[in-house]
């Protein structure tokens, strides 16, 4: 997704996107996925609204475990979303804007300890510590 056609639009974002946005230090999978994430956050500064999704969002676009409009390892995402959406009190289709829900993330996860709850399996999991 271009720079451009990210700033027309709210961004969509999958509840666990919140966590691992707060722990983004340039890279990922690929240059792609990390240029796309990268113009994510960078959009994401400006305060947008920012609607919740499940399933393929902004970022997962870019990402080679995306084939056929799902992801390779959904399952588990979807517990990931699960639980940021449970202990931020959150609700998937629901328009936030963005500083909403960094505050929400780092109070209710962060700030908590309970990032690992969320996500310890994932392949990322060391960036974030």
């Amino acid at each position: 997704m271009s720079e451009n056609s990210l700033m027309k639009h709210k961004v969509s974002l999958r509840a666990h996107h919140l966590l691992c946005i707060q722990f983004f230090k340039g890279i990922g999978y690929n240059a792609p996925f990390a240029e796309n994430m990268v113009n994510i956050v960078e959009h994401l500064r400006e305060n947008p609204e920012v609607i919740l999704t499940r399933g393929a969002d902004d970022v997962c676009r870019a990402c080679p475990n995306l084939q056929g409009g799902k992801c390779l390892s959904c399952e588990k995402v979807n517990g990931y979303d699960c639980m940021v959406e449970k202990l931020c009190t959150l609700t998937s289709g629901n328009v936030y804007f963005w500083k909403e829900l960094v505050y929400r993330v780092k109070e209710e996860v962060i700030r908590k300890n309970l990032r690992r709850t969320v996500c310890a399996d994932c392949q990322w999991d060391a960036v974030c510590r």
